[in-house]
């Protein structure tokens, strides 16, 4: 009976020490092997035009300017609209009209963004050397210097990347890895690389460029 006792006692210690372990793991903590707890980054609202929309916990509402953007956050621009975000640690964001947004992760070592659909372009130009990850159904670019813009044509099923001034590394389906720093088209369903041209003079288009580059030099 004593020796029933002892077991169900270390099962129930062993049990708990997972659930610790497991718990500290999440949130960084450094006994599990992480850099210590990281409070998330966020984004604030600088300018906007049109009408945005805010996707938090399955609650919606138009965005303002001046809001503050966190994690879990979807936004969801609509036809002839656009937003410019800046983030806690210097990073600009633009997104175009028709673009869906996720705020995955905002750590203080690394952001995740998820792209749905739509044209964003993202401003890396901080103090700190961090991987910004934008990743698509099959596909992930990791920004950490520069400026780059990446565009899902979700009804193509195909990722435009134009780097401007600095290179991006691609992962494509978990397995192959590549540098970029001219402008590619990589279509999802075979994951067939191609040569793009910048579609910037395109007169709606040059308008977003714009003024998405004007709005990040008001840093």
């Amino acid at each position: 009976m004593l020796s029933s006792y002892r077991s169900i006692i270390f099962i129930s210690l062993l049990c708990l020490l997972i659930g610790f372990l497991l718990i500290a793991k999440t949130f960084q903590l450094k006994l599990a092997g992480g850099s210590g707890y990281q409070a998330s980054h966020k984004f604030v609202v600088e300018d906007i035009q049109g009408e945005v929309y805010i996707d938090i916990a399955g609650r919606t509402h138009i965005l303002n300017k001046g809001e503050i953007i966190e994690r879990g956050s979807i936004l969801k621009t609509q036809p002839a609209s656009q937003i410019f975000l800046r983030s806690s640690s210097g990073i600009g964001i633009a997104l175009h009209e028709r673009t869906w947004l996720e705020f995955q992760k905002l750590w203080p070592t690394e952001y995740h963004l998820s792209l749905t659909k739509g044209r964003m372009i993202v401003f890396h130009h901080s103090l700190q050397e961090f991987p910004v990850t934008i990743t698509t159904s099959k596909i992930k670019q990791n920004i950490t210097k520069g400026t780059v813009s990446i565009v899902h044509y979700d009804f193509l099923s195909k990722i435009r990347i134009i780097p401007f001034d600095t290179s991006v590394e691609v992962l494509l389906d978990k397995k192959q890895k590549q540098q970029i720093q001219t402008p590619i088209d990589i279509t999802e369903n075979d994951l067939l690389i191609t040569p793009a041209n910048f579609d910037g003079n395109d007169l709606l288009l040059k308008y977003f460029y714009d003024w998405a580059f004007t709005r990040n030099d008001l840093q």
